[in-house]
């Protein structure tokens, strides 16, 4: 790979609402935009094995096409004691990387892992004490998920070889999937929407 390596960590420790911040790598054209109120909120994102990759705020669609457009909003971390990971690897010019990312609530924990070209993964909670893991695998795909609820444990992976929207959303709380959460392998192309609700749940 030519170019500059980045690798961003952002840690909040005090209360404060930040400006967006803009880290750019060089030839590599990775950007990051954060914004975290509260304390003790905690963002690590590596695109050390990316180009064109970008981390931003929730948008509420998983159209692929909202990539070649400018952030709407920056990555958020609004509240106490939450951890977001985001692992980013692939992209090319044309071919970009999306992330994007909306912590409300406090204590909860999130990862979002892109492998691939022209691809996305997001993650919404809103809530406390929730763990959501986002994997996307694959060329043209994008993955969305979205916990509205306490004590929520949510996995969802994504792989395919043709373009696909997969949206999972989970309403309620204390709602826990097993064996590494919803998999979802496809090769048609299209959208999938999952959405789930405890009933009598919060």
């Amino acid at each position: 790979m030519v170019g500059r390596l980045l690798s961003y960590y952002a840690l909040c420790l005090a209360a404060f609402s930040a400006a967006p911040l803009h880290a750019q790598g060089g030839t590599f054209s990775n950007e990051i935009y954060i914004e975290q109120s509260g304390s003790a909120n905690e963002l690590t994102v590596n695109q050390s094995q990316a180009r064109f990759a970008t981390v931003r705020g929730f948008s509420g669609t998983n159209s692929l096409s909202v990539q070649n457009t400018a952030p709407l909003a920056p990555a958020l971390q609004d509240g106490t004691g939450n951890i977001a990971d985001i692992q980013m690897t692939g992209g090319a010019a044309g071919a970009p990387l999306l992330a994007e990312l909306s912590q409300q609530g406090n204590l909860n924990s999130g990862s979002i892992e892109i492998n691939g070209f022209n691809s996305r993964a997001g993650l919404l909670q809103i809530g406390n004490n929730n763990n959501g893991t986002v994997s996307v695998d694959g060329n043209n795909m994008s993955g969305t998920l979205i916990q509205r609820g306490d004590d929520n444990d949510i996995g969802l992976s994504v792989d395919g070889t043709t373009a696909s929207n997969v949206t999972y959303e989970v309403i309620g709380s204390g709602i826990t999937t097993v064996n590494g959460g919803a998999s979802i392998v496809t090769n048609t192309g299209g959208s999938i929407t999952i959405r789930q609700t405890l009933v009598g749940g919060s």
